[in-house]
């Protein structure tokens, strides 16, 4: 029998030492880049936490100035600061769904993610049941929903302080955001969250119940009246004629899909000698809108009176919703 001599016995075991190695070695690079790569993908995470973090913390005093100062606000800027809140919240929720969570920081993401989900599905549900109390204060069922608004506004609070507590226990290098505290149940005001009471409030701010209310506020002429016969202003002749009416939104509601309806009726026999009409675009509270007639078919020492009219299926003052002006045209002849 041949036996391998002791140098081939020494250069095998050399190559498998180096074998050895070089699989340690590629295996500690293996794992140095899989280190690399966790630790960016906790850093990746916890970025966009923090500025979903940071969309909640507003929201977050949006919602406590409601709560708590209701009576000071008027109805169209609560509604409008909510429907925005919730738009807000939708976004930020999305991108901490889509972000990917690394694989060691399960319960951190878990409990952020549950944090999220919870503060977003009660701004909406905040938004949709005081819209729906405003105008009917004495819905049963909504006042109920506001029990499962502060539910979830607190599960939501609890679940963030587990992720700080989680994110305390990281290591420094790792953490370079300072994520803010969160409370949508302010603690030093537990008792404005009380469902039962906040409807209460609701119930008596009659001041913050939709009013709608358009008025037809002027009606002016181009070219303007120049005298009056007997009162009646007289308006002196030109190539045109223009009547320009002007409309403004008394009420708390925007008013969209308005008609505006014009009507020229010679006042001797009462016929009619124009009707025109105009599609109006949304007024919000407070706006006016002046929109001109021109070209309506005058004939000169006649008296006319113009009716404007703008119709609103609710109004709190339908008398207001039509004025007349009687005038005529070029009378000094």
């Amino acid at each position: 029998m041949v036996y391998p001599s002791p140098l081939r016995r020494r250069r095998r075991r050399r190559l498998f030492w180096l074998i050895g190695a070089s699989a340690v070695v590629v295996l500690i690079a293996v794992l140095v880049v899989q280190l690399r790569t966790e630790r960016r993908r906790v850093g990746d995470y916890l970025e966009v936490a923090n500025s979903a973090a940071q969309t909640y913390k507003e929201l977050a005093g949006d919602v406590e100035l409601i709560i708590t100062d209701l009576e000071a606000r008027e109805r169209p800027r609560v509604l409008e600061t909510l429907r925005e809140a919730v738009a807000a919240a939708d976004e930020a929720d999305a991108a901490v769904r889509a972000a990917e969570p690394p694989s060691g920081a399960g319960a951190l993401s878990g409990y952020f993610t549950a944090s999220s989900g919870s503060w977003r599905d009660g701004l909406a549900l905040l938004e949709s049941t005081i819209a729906a109390l405003l105008d009917q204060p004495d819905d049963f069922a909504r006042q109920a929903l506001l029990e499962t608004v502060f539910l979830d506004f607190r599960v939501g609070d609890r679940a963030y302080q587990r992720f700080l507590e989680a994110v305390d226990g990281m290591e420094d290098d790792l953490v370079t955001f300072t994520f803010p505290e969160i409370s949508f149940v302010a603690p030093d005001k537990e008792i404005a969250y009380d469902a039962g009471a906040f409807a209460e409030r609701i119930q008596a701010l009659a001041a913050l119940s939709a009013r709608h209310d358009i008025a037809v506020a002027d009606i002016s002429f181009l070219p303007q009246p120049v005298g009056d016969e007997q009162g009646v202003p007289v308006i002196p002749a030109s190539d045109d004629f223009e009547a320009q009416v002007t409309l403004v939104n008394r009420g708390n509601e925007p008013e969209g899909e308005l008609e505006l309806e014009l009507l020229l009726l010679r006042l001797e026999g009462g016929t009619s000698v124009a009707t025109e009409s105009r599609t109006i675009e949304p007024l919000g509270p407070g706006d006016a809108l002046t929109i001109g007639f021109p070209d309506l078919p005058v004939e000169q020492g006649i008296m006319y009176e113009l009716v404007a009219r703008a119709p609103l299926d609710f109004d709190a003052d339908p008398a207001s919703n039509e004025l007349r002006k009687v005038f005529i045209w070029n009378g000094s002849s």
